[in-house]
């Protein structure tokens, strides 16, 4: 994984490359938001190599559901 900023005017927070096998996301977020993130490139990552087709919302909300056990059951600490 690697941080990265941002200079075009497109709203990027992070990309999966599958040729590559990585993952970037943008520097500036907020815990919550760089985990969704990461979290959220690695849904695409799966699906890509699974082949499932999942679409930018299906991904959103995996990753969100992912975070939220993460979180709720105190396996990660964000700091709070």
């Amino acid at each position: 994984m690697e941080s990265v900023n941002t200079t075009n005017k497109e709203p990027l927070f992070g990309e999966f490359k599958f040729a590559d096998e990585s993952i970037r996301i943008f520097n500036k977020l907020k815990e919550f938001d760089r985990l969704q993130v990461l979290l959220h490139e690695i849904t695409h990552g799966i699906s890509t190599t699974l082949e499932l087709n999942l679409d930018e919302h299906q991904v959103d909300m995996i990753a969100l559901g992912f975070a939220n056990v993460l979180i709720d059951n105190k396996l990660i600490d964000l700091g709070k």
